[in-house]
């Protein structure tokens, strides 16, 4: 069964991890992509910073992390008058071979629940 907690440093390894492990498998099939995401530390540097000033949640399973979902927060009038959120690329990731559907609608039901309640109604995400 899946938990979802927010996203605190001690899931960057992990989750850093996660990510560039399904970047590099993506990379060999698509060689235009770029070469700085392949890098666990690079991805790990990124959600620090991120996870210190915007909120986040990881999806967990028998004790490990097999989701997340972070993004820039509070952004003004994203696409139109409205505050929002923007989730880059490496901000998600969810490990295979789990249903990726349902972590991700679990991640998703937390996160907007707190974007919604900090007035981010405008939510971004990049795939």
């Amino acid at each position: 069964m899946i938990s979802v907690k927010p996203f605190e440093k001690r899931h960057l390894l992990e989750a850093s991890q996660m990510f560039a492990t399904k970047y590099r498998a993506l990379q060999q099939e698509n060689e235009l992509l770029p070469a700085s995401f392949r890098d666990e530390a690079v991805i790990e540097g990124m959600l620090a910073r991120m996870i210190r000033e915007h909120p986040g949640a990881v999806a967990i399973e028998r004790k490990r992390v097999v989701g997340y979902l972070t993004g820039y927060s509070r952004i003004p009038a994203l696409k139109g008058g409205a505050s929002g959120v923007y989730v880059p690329v490496w901000g998600h990731c969810v490990e295979t071979p789990n249903d990726i559907v349902a972590v991700y609608a679990a991640l998703y039901s937390q996160m907007s629940e707190e974007w919604v309640a900090s007035q981010c109604y405008t939510q971004l995400l990049t795939y």
